[in-house]
């Protein structure tokens, strides 16, 4: 079993990092569903009149521990990772609940992704253009080895109401 389990954080660390480049920081291995396909037909959202959000990474912590979003409210969702290593955002079952309209990080930007999560580098920012479609308590991982039972740098616990 410790064999098997070796080689799969090996090679899932392989993957990872081909994942984690400048230009392609969002995690899409995982993802079951893409809300935002449904969603391009809808009328366009106002983001200047959005609800913004702001996380911000130090030393592993993500603060605030809690964050909360409505069903069909614009969201713009802003992960500052203050940290000298890369951190992660990674909740399959939230981007499965959300129509992502825009991601960004440093300068990679992407139009209606489907992803199951981020990688925010040393010092950078993440910025997440949303609009929730499903009610439901959601528990970001903040490591990629969350897979294993590995869990550190929890990214808190996201309330989106209805």
């Amino acid at each position: 079993m410790g064999v098997i389990r070796s080689v799969f954080c090996a090679v899932l660390a392989l993957v990872l990092a081909a994942c984690a480049t400048e230009e392609n920081l969002f995690l899409n291995f995982v993802n079951q569903k893409c809300v935002a396909e449904a969603d391009e037909k809808q009328s366009p959202v106002n983001w200047k009149q959005a609800k913004v959000l702001n996380i911000a990474i130090r030393d592993g912590v993500y603060d605030p521990n809690e964050t909360h979003m409505k069903v069909g409210e614009p969201t713009i969702l802003r992960i500052a990772n203050n940290d000298n290593t890369p951190r992660y955002f990674i909740d399959g079952d939230f981007f499965d609940a959300v129509a992502v309209a825009q991601m960004s990080v440093g300068d990679a930007k992407y139009d209606r992704p489907c992803v199951s999560g981020v990688v925010i580098n040393a010092g950078k920012k993440a910025e997440l253009r949303l609009v929730p479609r499903t009610a439901g308590i959601y528990f970001p991982a903040g490591s990629p080895f969350w897979v294993l039972g590995f869990e550190q740098n929890k990214p808190g616990i996201i309330f989106v109401g209805g």
